[in-house]
């Protein structure tokens, strides 16, 4: 009786050393992918900030030059 309950204690702490392995695996294969959108997010932000900076000059260049938008020659 004693030897089937180790074996089932044996069985059973197999089960979970197993699923603790699954259950890491995934653990670092989720930390890899928040790092890498992590990375993917800073050099949006980046870009956000250098188009917001591009339309900023954009914008006060249309301003210096006038207000009234020009025409055309060929009208």
């Amino acid at each position: 009786m004693q030897n089937q309950a180790l074996e089932a204690q044996t069985k059973r702490t197999d089960e979970l050393e197993i699923k603790v392995a699954y259950l890491e695996d995934a653990l670092r294969q989720l930390d890899d992918e928040v790092w890498r959108q992590q990375r993917q997010i800073e050099a949006l932000e980046t870009l956000c900030k250098k188009l917001a900076q591009d339309m900023q000059t954009i914008t006060d260049r249309a301003g210096a030059a006038g207000t009234e938008p020009e025409i055309p020659p060929h009208y």
